[in-house]
């Protein structure tokens, strides 16, 4: 089989498989009904804005504290991301700032609210 067969069977069995996940959907939808319901659903957006409230981090910031350990990528920092997470988060939340670098955490990170990890 040489390449301009094998690019046009690649995709005719695309076009079926798109054809075939297409959702059932009723005959008069179309281009044009497609463009009235995506006219409708810009007038939306300005409400939609309203309702969204962006977080406040004005509270205190946090340099996570390494404890003398060196950075090295091989110590665990799973700890100390936890600890200051959660004393952020006691006293009402803030920021964590992480210094550059490369951590090795063995496990999740949970964030907890108001606090912004950067």
């Amino acid at each position: 089989m040489n390449r301009h067969n094998l690019n046009l069977l690649t995709l005719i069995s695309f076009a079926f498989l798109f054809q075939s996940c297409q959702p059932d959907l009723p005959e008069s939808f179309n281009y044009q009904s497609a463009k009235k319901l995506e006219k409708e659903a810009w007038k939306r957006l300005p409400g939609i804005l309203e309702r969204i409230i962006p977080p406040d981090f004005s509270h205190p910031q946090e340099v996570l504290r390494i404890f003398g350990e060196k950075n090295d990528s091989t110590k665990d920092f799973r700890e100390a991301f936890n600890k200051a997470i959660s004393e952020l988060s006691s006293s009402g939340g803030g920021r964590l700032i992480v210094p550059p670098g490369q951590y090795f955490i063995d496990g999740p990170i949970h964030l907890k609210s108001n606090v912004n990890l950067h």
